[in-house]
């Protein structure tokens, strides 16, 4: 398999564990199920990495034992815990806030969802204070139907 493939493979397993785990915890997603099931033919890996990031962000409020036990399924099917994922994502928002630059819009996802948390712990105030500064300044990069000229 490429690496690609492989890395897509692991993220839609990642996802559907997810996906059950958010919907015994009340989440309606049924939506995304169904997108689910299809295993994202013909999407992106930059829109499943996306969703990846999501879930992260919407499992943020889990408690210590639903983050174990939902760690434990992953890892019982080979596939990366959310807690890994976690700190690989806080990882990149360090890299952003160190540079004090946000060079994509998933970085201003990642960014924005550490601010956006309720009990902040994610980050320092420092790097907090900064975070905000660099997705207040950031413009994000136009849709390809936003950069079709008018006619």
């Amino acid at each position: 398999m490429t690496q690609n493939k492989t890395e897509r493979a692991i993220l839609v397993g990642f996802l559907g564990v997810v996906t059950d785990h958010l919907q015994q915890h009340g989440a309606s997603i049924e939506d995304f199920r169904l997108l689910l099931n299809s295993g994202f033919d013909g999407y992106p890996i930059r829109g499943i990495r996306q969703a990846t990031n999501d879930f992260i962000e919407w499992t943020s409020d889990f408690s210590e034992e639903a983050l174990a036990e939902l760690d434990n399924d992953l890892s019982a099917r080979n596939l990366p815990t959310m807690t890994a994922m976690r700190d690989r994502s806080y990882r990149k928002a360090q890299v952003a806030i160190s540079r004090r630059r946000i060079s994509n819009d998933t970085e201003w996802y990642l960014l924005n969802g550490l601010i956006s948390q309720v009990d902040g712990s994610s980050l320092s105030r420092d790097e907090r204070t900064i975070a905000e500064d660099l997705v207040a300044r950031y413009t994000p990069a136009q849709t390809d139907e936003e950069k079709q000229p008018e006619t």
